[in-house]
């Protein structure tokens, strides 16, 4: 729902409505961010669970031009692949929606330049899960940007996950 501390929400407060955007259940009104949702599920039909949040380090690492894409952390590398940084779009409107329209379609978790994340899964569990692995890496970046040079994996080590994605089928 929008306009509600995220933190005194419980499943009693969802929102549901239907691929129109129509309010088809719950008391309150839906997010602002509404025409992102429906766009992530009208390009992502596989999947059943969207969350959009604010994660504060995740958001911060778009303030500095900071980037996820640099071959450092296993995990990202395993579950995510690359994690892409969409372009800013103002948020709560369209252009916040095409934003990550092409992204979305191959990736389960996009960076919202100055504005966020969204997580995609196949359950409200599996998305919180992922964006939850998403603000962990960064916390992760910043500490290490702290200490000096972040120091990347070899291509031997690239190679090994790589294998490893395969034999676990690992999709990122």
């Amino acid at each position: 729902p929008g306009g509600h501390c995220l933190g005194t929400l419980d499943f009693n407060h969802m929102v549901h409505v239907d691929d129109k955007g129509k309010h088809a259940s719950g008391e309150l009104e839906p997010s602002s961010e509404l025409p992102m949702h429906l766009e992530i599920y009208r390009q992502r039909p596989d999947i059943n669970a969207v969350i959009h949040a604010h994660p504060p380090i995740t958001t911060a690492f778009t303030l500095v031009g900071g980037s996820f894409s640099d071959p450092v952390l296993p995990e990202v590398i395993l579950f995510f692949g690359d994690i892409p940084i969409a372009p800013y779009a103002t948020p709560s409107t369209q252009k916040s929606a095409e934003s990550i329209r092409t992204l979305i379609k191959t990736n389960d978790v996009i960076v919202l330049d100055h504005h966020g994340a969204v997580a995609v899964g196949d359950t409200l569990k599996d998305a919180y899960c992922k964006m939850e692995k998403l603000e962990q890496s960064a916390k992760i970046l910043f500490a290490a940007r702290q200490m000096g040079d972040i120091q990347p994996l070899s291509g031997e080590a690239l190679s090994e996950l790589e294998s490893l994605k395969a034999k676990y089928n690992y999709k990122s």
